[in-house]
């Protein structure tokens, strides 16, 4: 689920809601959004979207079961006056239980100066649907040594909302890709402003879409069985 930009904040929440759980309502596995979708401001805020998602896919809900992974920038308001950013993903299992919260690690520079990383500490979650799900935010991707650790850490399908530019799309997607095939995972990407894309564990490719925002799109992928890789730092490995 891609935002739609030119509305108010909190109609485009209301929008990025709405067409979740039209998803859910579909019967659909995982409904992800790509990075930064909403804004929240302050962690009342942020409390009440968890709610509000968790609401969508807890108890008596009419689904088959669906993950949500949903996305915002938190912004909080010090004591001392200004404000900080963090570049936030969440993921809730069916029922309502939260799998994650992660806080992106690696900042775009410049375009991210005024936000604040989170710990390198990729999140992992099992499942029954996908087996063991990993995620990371957009430019988390590029960095080989980090990823290593959701490859040691046995992931067998990698969660990763996007959001780029211009350009940057296709060059971060194929450089992104090659993180996937070295972990010997499967991989699912949902950008905003670029492509989409899901990456089996051998760098094949079983779906692909240019996007921009305001879309919604669906497909269907086989569950992955993890690839033996060169690049494990342990016994695993080839």
């Amino acid at each position: 689920v891609l935002p739609t930009l030119k509305i108010e904040a909190s109609a485009r929440t209301e929008k990025m809601l709405a067409q979740t759980r039209a998803r859910v309502l579909e019967g659909d596995d995982l409904v992800m959004w790509s990075e930064a979708a909403v804004l929240v401001k302050g962690e009342q805020e942020e409390k009440e979207l968890l709610q509000r998602v968790q609401s969508l896919v807890g108890r008596g809900v009419p689904t088959n079961g669906s993950f949500v992974g949903f996305t915002y920038v938190l912004e909080t308001t010090p004591k001392n006056g200004g404000s900080v950013l963090f570049n936030k993903f969440v993921l809730v299992a069916p029922g309502g239980t939260v799998a994650w919260r992660y806080t992106k690690s690696h900042l775009v520079p410049f375009i991210e100066a005024d936000f604040t990383s989170g710990t390198a500490t990729i999140p992992v979650y099992d499942t029954k649907k996908f087996g063991r799900l990993g995620g990371a935010i957009c430019m988390d991707m590029e960095f080989p040594y980090f990823m290593r650790n959701a490859g040691n850490a046995d992931v067998d399908f990698f969660l990763q909302p996007s959001d780029t530019w211009a350009s940057m799309g296709l060059w971060a997607l194929r450089a992104e890709s090659w993180r996937v095939a070295e972990n010997g995972f499967g991989g699912f990407r949902c950008g905003s402003g670029g492509a989409s894309t899901v990456v089996g564990p051998n760098y094949q490719t079983y779906y692909f879409r240019r996007t921009a925002f305001a879309e919604v799109f669906a497909a269907e992928v086989p569950r992955f069985s993890r690839a033996p890789t060169l690049s494990r730092s342990d016994k695993r490995g080839v």
